[in-house]
């Protein structure tokens, strides 16, 4: 099982992303985890923070999501979705997923 300790600096960078993320609009977020400048940021992200991409998983319900991991080199995981994308994982339902990934 995975375990992901963030420290108060950490922290802080995570919330103001999330603020960030949460500031734009669906075409906007659609546009940044798509496009080539949306996935080169994810992976400066990633490098700062030490995160192993390779050894990561990109998690979404719909295409956009699964071709953004498949950009950043990240495992794909398809969850509640009626799409026919090719990810490396498909699970009905996000609880599936974790269940599956801490071996619960």
């Amino acid at each position: 099982m995975p375990d992901v300790i963030l420290k108060t600096k950490e922290k802080q960078e995570v919330e103001k992303m999330k603020q960030f993320l949460e500031s734009l609009t669906e075409d906007q977020r659609k546009h940044m985890l798509t496009t080539l400048e949306g996935v080169k940021l994810g992976m400066q992200l990633a490098k700062k923070h030490n995160v192993d991409l390779k050894q990561s998983f990109m998690v979404g319900d719909r295409g956009p999501d699964i071709e953004a991991g498949k950009k950043a080199q990240t495992k794909t995981v398809l969850v509640g979705s009626r799409e026919k994308v090719a990810a490396d994982y498909d699970f009905p339902h996000l609880l599936a997923f974790a269940k599956w990934l801490t071996g619960a």
